[in-house]
């Protein structure tokens, strides 16, 4: 089950897209005779993308603090209700068949990425069928309480903003 969450504005994701000149689009027909130009940036679009550009740099601290704040309450929604996918593992070269499931977590930072944060849920013989509402609160609560037990080890942080 996917859970909507509002989306991060990143500044360096705006910054870089307003920087990128936009590439000029041109068709030619069949017989190669004339060509048609369906999107160029004119001097006016120029004007206008660079008074965006002046835009975000004047006001890069506030865009960051947004930001920031984005951050922080997508990161408190997921530790509070993360979304569960469940990833069966079979441990290699075991006789036993000793299979068990984690969790992906999509974990965000700054500067709009992500990353993966791996959530270890406990053997498959404990589980049942992950459609049932029971085992997915249980598996939510399993990853949240190891979200909130690594964000008390300072584990989930890269210290970079």
């Amino acid at each position: 089950m996917k859970i909507k969450t509002p989306k991060i504005y990143s500044f360096k994701s705006m910054l870089d897209e307003y920087n990128e000149e936009p590439q000029k689009v041109v068709l030619t027909n069949k017989s190669k005779s004339s060509k048609f130009i369906l999107f160029e940036e004119t001097p006016t679009m120029r004007g206008k993308r660079e008074q965006v550009l002046a835009l975000l740099k004047k006001n890069e601290g506030v865009l960051k603090e947004i930001e920031e704040a984005m951050v922080d309450y997508t990161r408190a929604r997921i530790m509070a209700y993360p979304q569960v996918s469940p990833v069966l593992v079979k441990k290699a070269g075991s006789q036993n068949d000793s299979e068990y499931y984690n969790a992906r977590v999509m974990w965000p930072e700054y500067d709009g990425s992500q990353r993966e944060l791996r959530v270890y849920l406990g053997k498959k013989s404990d589980f049942g069928d992950f459609t049932d509402a029971k085992e997915l609160h249980l598996a939510q609560q399993k990853i949240s309480d190891q979200l909130k037990r690594r964000k008390e080890m300072n584990t989930l942080e890269r210290n970079e903003k």
